[in-house]
């Protein structure tokens, strides 16, 4: 027989939660400066992906924030892990700013500006849709693991002085939602 037993006592501070960065959510990048990446050719492009088993988390929408990064082109797609297929995506000058924000492959404009995007499984409502805004991706039917890539041409610092891996900004943050339905 085995007992599992947990203490009330909340008085332990010597517990440290982790802080996990954007950073560390996305994979290594994929850099497109000479080397061959197979999928990834583009000689300036850099790419990151998140790869996700939507299969067993199709109660969970992702939430991704960030910053607009300072470069030439970005764009999120959607690929099937599985085939190597890519079946949804969003452009930059598609992808709406949030509240107070401009986004700046559509008008120009300084300081940071911000972006929310969500991953939405198959078959979530419309009416779970239509409450989370503008950026919705969706999964299609028959995907089971999901690759999201981030992807970044020409990338600088925010004053645009010199090469930056990351175009000057954090990778956006990956949130997990619940209540698909």
């Amino acid at each position: 027989m085995t007992f599992i037993a947990c203490s009330d006592d909340d008085s332990n501070n010597d517990i440290k939660i982790p802080t996990v960065s954007p950073k560390e959510q996305w994979g290594a990048t994929l850099k497109g400066d000479g080397e061959v990446l197979g999928a990834y050719p583009d000689l300036y492009s850099n790419y990151w992906e998140y790869t996700y088993e939507i299969d067993k988390n199709s109660d969970k929408i992702l939430c991704l924030k960030g910053e607009y990064p300072h470069c030439r082109y970005f764009s999120i797609s959607l690929y099937n892990d599985k085939t190597g297929d890519v079946f949804a995506g969003i452009d930059d000058q598609d992808i709406s700013a949030d509240n107070g924000s401009t986004n700046p492959f559509v008008a120009t404009t300084s300081g940071k500006n911000y972006f929310t995007l969500y991953v939405v499984p198959n078959g979530t409502s419309q009416s779970v849709i239509d409450k989370l805004g503008e950026n919705v991706v969706k999964v299609k039917e028959g995907v089971n693991k999901v690759a999201v890539v981030l992807r970044h041409y020409l990338g600088t610092t925010a004053d645009g002085s010199q090469k930056d891996e990351y175009a000057g900004v954090e990778l956006p943050a990956i949130t997990a939602l619940g209540g698909v339905n």
